[in-house]
Parts: C-alpha cells; structure tokens; sequence
C-alpha cells in the first residue's frame, strides 16, 4: 500500500504521514496511532510495538540545531579572525 492510501484510510494528511515514516513520532496522538495501526491491518503485538516506538521517540530528545550550529559559527569566526590577523601581519 502506498503512503498515500495509509494516509487517506487512517484520517491523516499525505505529508504528515510521510513525516511519521520518516521517523518524527514526536507528539503524536495515541488516536492517530490507532488509526494507522487499522489502516496498516496490524496485529495487537504490532500496534503495541508502534506505540512503544513512538512513546520512546516523545521522550528521546534530539539536541536543537542552535547548539551545534553555535559553536561551529564561533569556530568559523575565529578561524576568518586569525586569517585575518595573518593576511595584516604579512602586508606589513
């Protein structure tokens, strides 16, 4: 079945359900989840799996991109410092 016929029978929108298959379970409704459950036709230890899946991805915090981002803007900045610095020193 493809995603958008998951989509259309379990009551969600195409591109939300291609987000949940990619992976972003974060928030998501335990209603939802019993719909995809049906529309996927899974049996009760699958739909307990998807629910312990998205459970663990609600309490799985994934670092902020800022927090990576920072420190490598710092770096860059200190490194166009130093060419800087070096590119003044040799025209002297």
């Amino acid at each position: 079945m493809r995603g958008e016929e998951v989509a259309m029978l379990a009551g969600v929108s195409a591109g939300y359900y291609a987000r949940i298959e990619r992976g972003h379970l974060s928030g998501i409704s335990e209603a939802v989840l019993d719909s995809l459950a049906r529309a996927l036709q899974l049996d009760e230890s699958e739909g307990a799996h998807l629910m312990d899946l998205a459970r663990s991805a609600s309490t799985t915090r994934r670092p902020a991109r800022c927090r990576t981002a920072q420190p490598t803007r710092l770096a860059l900045q200190q490194v166009a410092r130093c060419l800087l610095r070096r590119a003044r020193e040799a025209c002297r």
